[in-house]
């Protein structure tokens, strides 16, 4: 029997149900702490178990494919822009008069 193993699952279980109490507690800082704790026994259990190349490998092509997504998008965005049309040119603007509007005799000035 493999007892680090056991033991370092066994500890995972303990710090998350840990933190999830101390969240249900109102207790921010100690499931802050408890997740950290953790994130430490999950790498320990990667390690203890020769799984850290297939994380690495696993993690780089999540990477990859945000990096393509990001690209992808940027891109679709440059391309619309460049689809709409441009600002109106200064020359394009029409001038226009404004003449100011006769004041219309109020209530109280028409019984007079």
């Amino acid at each position: 029997m493999d007892y680090a193993g056991v033991a370092l699952l066994i500890g995972l279980f303990v710090t998350n149900a840990l933190a999830l109490d101390f969240l249900y507690n109102k207790r921010v800082r100690a499931a802050g702490t408890m997740n950290i704790v953790a994130m430490c026994l999950t790498v320990g259990t990667a390690y203890k178990f020769n799984l850290i190349k297939s994380i690495v490998i696993v993690i780089l092509t999540l990477a990859a494919l945000i990096v393509i997504v990001f690209v992808a998008r940027v891109s679709m965005r440059l391309k619309k822009r460049s689809q709409t049309p441009k600002d109106v040119e200064a020359h394009d603007i029409i001038d226009a008069d404004i003449t100011e509007k006769e004041e219309e005799p109020t209530h109280a000035d028409s019984e007079l």
